[in-house]
């Protein structure tokens, strides 16, 4: 039989470590297990949305995967949409049979959502998809330091930086503006930082992420940044449709 780790294992998928809620479906008289979900991605797009796409694995047929937005507390705020393409198709190999069912692609803000799926004989099942963030940063006059790193949630100072350039995602200006890290004073960062397409409100970089981002209380040279993440800790981004720099 095809081996499948649900939800709670989607380490490189679909989820690193969030919520799963389960229930019987004793109108089914199939035994289903779990679903996977290997070959789907998040596709970061120019405008600072995210396309999903690809494919998922089941033991059973897949009756229903939905989005829904939810709040920090998981309550669902939004409209449920379907992100099922077409009916599942069975699939045998040696260890037996399973089902693979196309994802329709559908374009969303990057935001916190749960995904919930139905499979045959195996109930309801639901994960968190992307995180919040908040740090503190600082401008290049703040000895907090200015260079971000979102994939870590830190904000490093210029020494710091180097000895983690890769780790670098963006760089503070004086007015807490965000500029590339290509275009960093520091020949270090420029030439070692990610690559990274920066708009008004969110980022992409070559460390597989897009974030949102928010400046706020700013106080002097320092302040807050905060916004909603989807990178490997969460989902597998694809930002190949985006020019980073």
């Amino acid at each position: 039989m095809k081996k499948f780790f649900g939800f709670a294992s989607m380490l490189v998928a679909f989820c690193a470590a969030s919520v799963f809620t389960s229930c019987s479906d004793d109108d089914d008289d199939e035994n289903i297990d779990n679903v996977t979900f290997g070959a789907a991605t998040a596709i970061a797009n120019t405008d600072g949305t995210i396309t999903f796409a690809g494919s998922v694995e089941s033991e059973g047929k897949l009756k229903t995967l939905e989005l829904v937005p939810v709040n920090a507390a998981g309550e669902e705020i939004g409209d449920a949409i379907n992100l099922l393409e077409e009916k599942s198709v069975k699939q045998k190999d040696e260890e037996g049979k399973y089902f693979i069912t196309t994802l329709k692609e559908v374009n969303v803000p990057v935001a916190l959502y749960r995904i919930k799926a139905k499979v045959k004989g195996n109930g309801k099942s639901s994960t968190i998809l992307g995180r919040e963030y908040t740090f503190k940063i600082g401008n290049a006059n703040s000895s907090y330091g200015s260079y971000l790193s979102f994939i870590n949630g830190e904000c490093y100072t210029l020494d710091v930086a180097k000895a983690n350039a890769a780790a670098v995602d963006a760089v503070v200006n004086l007015d807490f503006t965000l500029k590339t890290p290509s275009n960093a004073v520091s020949a270090d960062i420029a030439n070692g930082g990610a690559k990274a397409k920066i708009s008004d409100n969110a980022v992409i970089t070559s460390n597989l992420l897009i974030a949102t981002y928010s400046v706020s209380n700013i106080v002097g040279d320092e302040a807050y940044i905060s916004g909603v993440i989807f990178d490997s800790k969460t989902v597998t981004v694809d930002v190949t449709n985006v020019t980073l720099e």
